[in-house]
């Protein structure tokens, strides 16, 4: 397991994707280096962040987000992409105002339609999750 200590979210991002562990390329885009991983279809999705700290969640590569629905907007939450062409990964930023909140955001993209549960602590946060996905 690595560790490291990020100062800015494109460094982080930059960081966490960058050391995906060997079996990773881009014919397996699902396998980025997360700190939490999720099965797409299975399960509650929930992502922990802190109000002092930007988490993220990758998607599928070559996924383009349609729609972010989130009612509580006491959480930033916003898209980007990190890479390009082909190997584009979109990524959804998120950063809780304050601690104690709870509530849930729907993602909807070409491919998927995603539920997650967000949770935000003072001192408890994921810096990048992810989704696998499971052969049809």
């Amino acid at each position: 397991m690595r560790f490291f200590l990020c100062t800015g979210l494109a460094l982080c991002l930059t960081a966490g994707l960058a050391i995906a562990d060997e079996s990773s390329s881009p014919l397996a885009p699902e396998k980025v280096a997360a700190n939490q991983t999720f099965v797409y279809g299975q399960g509650t999705s929930t992502i922990t962040c802190a109000p002092t700290h930007y988490c993220a969640l990758a998607l599928q590569q070559g996924e383009v987000i349609q729609k972010l629905d989130q009612p509580d907007k006491k959480w930033l939450v916003s898209a980007t992409t990190y890479g390009a062409g082909q190997f584009a990964t979109p990524v959804v930023i998120l950063s809780p105002s304050v601690a104690d909140l709870s509530s849930d955001l729907d993602i909807t993209t070409d491919r998927h339609h995603y539920a997650v549960k967000l949770v935000s602590s003072a001192t408890k946060w994921t810096g990048l999750s992810a989704f696998s996905y499971p052969n049809p």
